[in-house]
């Protein structure tokens, strides 16, 4: 409610009376989020930070009495503790962000007792790419080979299968590689394609790379 006072004068003599007047704030307050949602990537080690400018504003002219946010997970549900008070222009930070989708909740009351809500859209924080790198190897009949050093900055746990392979008897076991005995001929290169698998963490998703192995053919001593 505004009060104000004020005078009225008459043409043909002087008047002088105060009036009170008053008007009822019925018009809701405004919040803005910026940024309202957004996609956000996991730092390397750690976890991902999500920053929001809230400012809000009395349309009525009655004030603003009170501020408040809160974060969830939830797009239908309103968070019912960790409700904070801000000031308008206020910079909030969530800070300990796992992979995942959140909502800010706000509420805004005017001294008139005018209140809004307002839910941002959705903020998702996504797992990094997996930096796995691999090389291809050339290698003999009946070799063993370790694959493991043919991969660099995976993250997660490794796993090798064999994909494909146009040798006879090669096999793996861990991260080993045996080639097979009569895994070539005099005649072609064969080779065998291995699939790795870093199995990703907290921070990184899976990633998967081939290797190929090849096998070089016989070299032949009789001769000709």
């Amino acid at each position: 409610i505004i009060e104000e006072n004020f005078t009225i004068s008459s043409e043909y003599e002087n008047i002088r009376t105060k009036v009170e007047v008053s008007m009822i704030d019925k018009i809701l307050p405004t919040v803005n989020i910026e940024p309202n949602g957004g996609i956000y990537k996991m730092p390397g080690s750690g976890t991902a930070t999500i920053e929001v400018k809230l400012t809000t504003k009395d349309e009525g002219g009655s004030g603003i009495d009170k501020r408040e946010y809160a974060w969830s997970t939830s797009e239908t549900e309103e968070p019912k503790e960790g409700w904070k008070e801000f000031e308008s222009g206020e910079v909030i930070k969530k800070t300990d962000c796992m992979e995942g989708t959140y909502y800010l909740w706000t509420k805004v009351t005017d001294v008139a007792g005018n209140d809004v809500e307002k839910k941002s859209e959705e903020y998702k924080v996504e797992k990094l790419e997996n930096p796995i790198e691999v090389a291809n190897k050339t290698v003999k009949v009946g070799e063993t080979v370790d694959l493991s050093t043919l991969v660099s900055k995976a993250q997660g746990e490794l796993s090798y299968e064999i994909k494909s392979q146009s040798t006879q008897g090669s096999s793996v076991a861990g991260k080993s590689l045996k080639v097979g005995e009569n895994s070539a001929t005099e005649d072609n290169d064969k080779t065998i394609v291995i699939i790795v698998t870093a199995g990703g963490n907290s921070n990184y998703n899976e990633g998967i790379k081939e290797i190929v192995i090849t096998v070089q053919k016989y070299k032949s001593t009789q001769e000709h």
